[in-house]
């Protein structure tokens, strides 16, 4: 099965794309765990990585013929640049070159051909630049199988998660709200402890839901990013 889609992007911005994502799964982080260090919503990062999955009725065009689709301009999901301040926060112990280009790119904008494979359960996608002639030139394939991993060795013990973070709420630590990235940051940096952000999650929607003992607050205002805090 495969879906063709066919879209102009900036060729900075898909460079970005492809090199959070090789450091995503080079690393083994989730997509859930991006999302929550990053104040964001799942499905948003997965069409970032995967723009097939923006295909709706309403939002692309399908050419009857070679039955490719066209996405608007608008509809092209990007980091914008406070998700790159966030993933230079959750790599900072990455080179920058791993994630931002290091040289200057030979195009500003291109018009990609991006094909969206599941064979056998797997996915990859092919994204290949489209010429002034039609042809084509490949560019990144995403394909998990094919990158080299050094997975972060993450604590996904739970109940010692909740234990350690209990121990900074039982300090001045949280009397300033702290941001999701931030907690993730200095959990490592105090226990020398790298818990699974989604783990940390937990930890954290454990201490917000309780109703008696040491609580933190879930806050966020108008506009802003969702923090954590004695309130």
């Amino acid at each position: 099965m495969q879906t063709v889609l066919i879209y102009n992007v900036y060729a900075i911005d898909l460079e970005i794309i492809y090199n959070v994502w090789r450091r995503r799964v080079a690393l083994g982080f989730w997509i859930a765990d991006m999302a929550f260090l990053m104040d964001e919503v799942p499905l948003h990062l997965k069409e970032i990585e995967n723009p097939t999955l923006k295909i709706t009725s309403r939002t692309v065009f399908k050419d009857p013929e070679t039955g490719i689709y066209t996405l608007p301009q608008r509809s092209i999901p990007v980091y914008d640049l406070d998700q790159i301040n966030f993933i230079r926060h959750i790599f900072y112990d990455q080179p920058l070159w791993r994630l931002l280009p290091t040289k200057a790119l030979t195009e500003d904008e291109i018009t990609v051909k991006v094909t969206h494979y599941v064979i056998k359960g797997k996915q990859q996608l092919l994204i290949e630049k489209i010429g002034f002639y039609g042809e084509l030139k490949k560019l990144y394939l995403l394909d998990e199988s094919k990158i080299p991993k050094n997975i972060v060795k993450f604590t996904i013990d739970a109940e010692r998660v909740k234990t350690l973070l209990l121990l900074m709420i039982n300090t001045s630590y949280f009397d300033s709200p702290k941001l999701a990235v931030e907690i993730y940051r200095d959990f490592i940096a105090l226990y020398k402890v790298t818990p699974q952000p989604v783990v940390l999650e937990e930890a954290l929607r454990f201490y917000t839901s309780r109703h008696k003992g040491p609580r933190l607050k879930k806050l966020k205002a108008k506009g802003a990013y969702t923090t954590f805090g004695k309130g």
